[in-house]
């Protein structure tokens, strides 16, 4: 089997539906799997599953009163799947454009590429930033407060972006997020999968990326796939809230996972 796609719900229903619609035209010419992993075993969403999307294959988590983080549902999926290539699709995207079996064929014409992502877009289909350099603190704390606004010109808070940089050619990249990521399964499985136990939601996507860099793997961007992605950003609603404890949580993690504060070192 060429690809597995695999997509987490957590009560994203209304933007699942389009998504998994989206997905059927750019898998055509690919042998192919969906898996989604419902994390609150919503009744309606197998119901709307089985008359709409019969060949989705449905994983429910066991517990749903004790939800799992979005690591370990990543990793949930890819151990039930087939696929020589997995993609870690977020439920509240939509695939615009691309050929997805061209986004595997350049992918395999360079054995080091671990990871490749595509061009997110926001609603307006203006240009996400979705694609960036290793954090640094200062950064991801302006950014998390959003001090960016005050700053946002600031030389760091534009390294971080990579607001230097012209995204309408491919190139190498630090990380991207999760939101649409492809990957090898071997390579997947080589790098240790998504570190489940240090994070339950958040910066999950740039641990695997730097530990990818770290072992001589790149991560990619390829601008031709071209995918909306309704970014929720909760954990920038409030001040504090739970989003932004779990987010500071994961900050803090991954920091002292790296042991760096300042430069990533790689």
């Amino acid at each position: 089997m060429d690809l597995s796609v695999i997509i987490v719900s957590h009560h994203h229903d209304r933007f699942l539906w389009d998504c998994l619609k989206s997905l059927e035209e750019h898998l055509s010419n690919l042998t192919h799997e969906v898996i989604l992993v419902d994390n609150v075993a919503s009744q309606q969403l197998k119901a709307t599953l089985e008359a709409e999307f019969p060949d989705v294959k449905l994983l429910v988590n066991p517990n749903p009163k004790k939800p799992r983080g979005f690591a370990k549902n990543c990793n949930e999926g890819f151990r039930a799947s087939q696929g020589e290539y997995i993609l870690l699709l977020n439920s509240d995207t939509k695939v615009l454009q691309g050929d997805f079996a061209e986004f595997i064929r350049r992918m395999k014409q360079d054995p080091k590429i671990g990871a490749a992502c595509g061009q997110l877009l926001n609603a307006d289909l203006s240009p996400q930033a979705a694609v960036r350099r290793f954090p640094t603190l200062p950064a991801v704390l302006s950014r998390g407060f959003e001090i960016e606004k005050i700053f946002r010109q600031s030389k760091s808070q534009k390294k971080y972006l990579m607001e230097d940089e012209d995204f309408s050619v491919e190139k190498e990249i630090d990380w991207c997020l999760g939101a649409f990521m492809m990957m090898n399964r071997d390579v997947y499985e080589k790098i240790g999968m998504m570190d489940e136990e240090r994070f339950f939601q958040y910066y999950e996507d740039i641990d695997l990326c730097y530990r990818l860099k770290k072992s001589g793997w790149k991560t990619y961007y390829f601008p031709d796939v071209k995918v909306i992605h309704y970014y929720q950003r909760d954990s920038a609603k409030r001040i504090i809230n739970k989003p932004k404890m779990s987010h500071l949580k994961s900050i803090f993690s991954y920091f002292w996972k790296h042991k760096y504060l300042f430069h990533p070192g790689i």
